[in-house]
């Protein structure tokens, strides 16, 4: 009984372990002047923790910085309305949404300057990796599924934005790095990978990586 005790003990420990290691993972990939943030966001009806690296440069002083590289966790017990496959492309289309910039990540006042004003726009940097995949973890006392980026292959888009005369954001694509259309090393739609159930049975299982869609590879 008493090692059978110690095994529940240690498993405990070690799934702790892995938790930690993942959030303190994602907070060590931030570049130096990012502050780390983790962001809770409705995705189809269920709550993902979000990890992202965030650079707040006020009006006029630079460009404001987003790497969503973190990666992302459905927060049990939820089942989503929304596909598996179209989570990282629904966070990621939240977070380069102007409204979400300026009223979470980077909340300036005034937040952006008018299109027909004397200041010129703001600028948005954000960058995203193209190739994800999704492991069966074991998090808040139940099994889940953590989203995270597999690849080095990553799209930074730059984007002006500015207020038009109704009060609405207008957002302009000026740049995107690296230029053009790119191919990225993963090779897998998303609607293609049949992602597990999150389950005792199913702990540690990874899927392949597939394709999340940028403006580097429409």
């Amino acid at each position: 009984m008493k090692n059978y005790t110690n095994i529940l003990v240690a498993l405990g420990v070690t799934l702790f372990l892995l938790t930690v290691g993942m959030k303190s993972e994602a907070e060590a990939q931030c570049p130096i002047g990012f502050t780390p943030r983790t962001i809770n966001m409705n995705v189809g009806g269920c709550i993902y923790e979000v990890d992202i690296c965030v650079k707040c440069s006020p009006l006029g002083l630079g460009a404001s910085e987003v790497h969503i590289s973190g990666g992302a966790r459905l927060v049990p017990p939820c089942i989503p309305t929304l596909p598996y496959s179209a989570v990282v492309d629904y966070i990621n289309s939240q977070i380069k949404n102007p409204s979400y910039m300026f009223d979470v990540l980077c909340p300036f006042s005034p937040q952006a300057p008018p299109c027909d004003g004397p200041n010129p726009p703001i600028i948005v940097k954000y960058r995203s990796y193209l190739c994800w995949k999704a492991e069966v973890i074991y998090y808040h006392n139940d099994y889940t599924l953590y989203f995270s980026p597999c690849g080095d292959d990553y799209c930074e888009e730059t984007y002006l934005y500015c207020v038009d005369g109704n009060g609405a954001y207008q957002k302009t694509l000026i740049n995107t790095d690296p230029p053009g259309i790119v191919t990225p090393s993963c090779t897998v739609e998303g609607y293609q990978i049949n992602f597990p159930e999150p389950s005792v049975n199913t702990l540690g299982n990874t899927t392949p990586c597939y394709i999340y869609h940028s403006e580097c590879n429409k």
